[in-house]
């Protein structure tokens, strides 16, 4: 179902996000990577730390030539391992989740079934909700929609992991926001969406998603994320030279904050499950 030769591409975007408060941090750190995480980690991160958020690539090139201290990076399915000499942690994940109006009996879907709603080109091309078997809506239309701006991946994701072609169908709704998204789905009962993180409380309802139709479908959440394979997610990891964890260990504890991570939040970012990342600070600290 994924076109993985294409997942690099994304990995080099340029997209920003708003952030939160922010809080003090190391002197002399240089951060590389990712250049969707630039805005919501200078909103949160002091003076003392120097982003040089250029993209995925490019901030692993910095870190290797040792211009950066700690890299961010988007991990799609064919991106290389980390190599020897360098500790690598999870950070959080890019994951799209699929949402439908509260009233749609709909409560789980397979990829290839998604496919059929939202991609050109593909195995399904379902125009009713009779079409996926929803007998009590045989006749009602569904109408796809979308996230796609300049802020956010969720559009790319998409039809690089869940389209065999690649291609969106040219009816799919385009919608630049969270609020925008949910608010659509609300009011159109045959609608069914796309989007990042769901907000807690949003008028929708989540369906569950299997990579193939005989697998346990899962909904988009932390959990899920970080300990299954949810089928539409990207990686985001944090890497350092294991040679400088002594030196950097305060910056590593004041990335993985709670002021850190609550931008990240409202960035549409899936956060590390709270008992992973509280592991994960108390290793950082506790590390020789």
């Amino acid at each position: 179902m994924m076109r993985i030769s294409s997942v690099c591409q994304l990995l080099l975007l340029g997209v920003t996000f708003a952030g939160g408060a922010r809080i003090q941090a190391q002197d002399s750190v240089v951060i590389a990577g990712s250049d969707f995480l630039q805005a919501p980690l200078a909103s949160v991160l002091g003076d003392s730390f120097a982003l040089d958020m250029r993209g995925s690539y490019p901030g692993l090139i910095q870190l290797e030539k040792g211009e950066a201290d700690i890299g961010l990076f988007l991990r799609g399915p064919d991106y290389p391992p980390t190599a020897d000499g360098y500790t690598e942690l999870a950070y959080g994940y890019l994951g799209i989740a699929v949402v439908a109006n509260r009233s749609n009996p709909l409560n789980e879907i397979s990829l290839d079934r998604l496919a059929g709603i939202f991609g050109s080109g593909e195995e399904f091309d379902f125009l009713q909700w009779g079409d996926l078997g929803l007998n009590q809506w045989a006749d009602r239309g569904i109408r796809g929609a979308i996230i796609e701006s300049s802020n956010n991946l969720i559009t790319e994701i998409y039809k690089n992991l869940g389209l065999q072609s690649g291609s969106l169908k040219s009816n799919i709704s385009r919608v630049s926001s969270s609020r925008q998204m949910t608010d659509l789905i609300r009011n159109e009962e045959g609608s069914i969406g796309l989007m990042g993180r769901v907000p807690p409380g949003a008028p929708v309802k989540q369906l569950a998603l299997s990579r193939e139709r005989s697998d346990t479908p899962l909904v988009a959440n932390e959990e899920n994320l970080h300990f299954t394979n949810y089928p539409l997610k990207l990686d985001l990891v944090l890497i350092y030279r294991e040679e400088d964890r002594e030196e950097l260990k305060e910056a590593l504890v004041a990335l993985f904050s709670e002021e850190a991570t609550q931008a990240l939040v409202e960035s549409g970012i899936f956060p590390l499950p709270e008992p992973v990342r509280a592991r994960t600070i108390l290793e950082i600290r506790m590390a020789e």
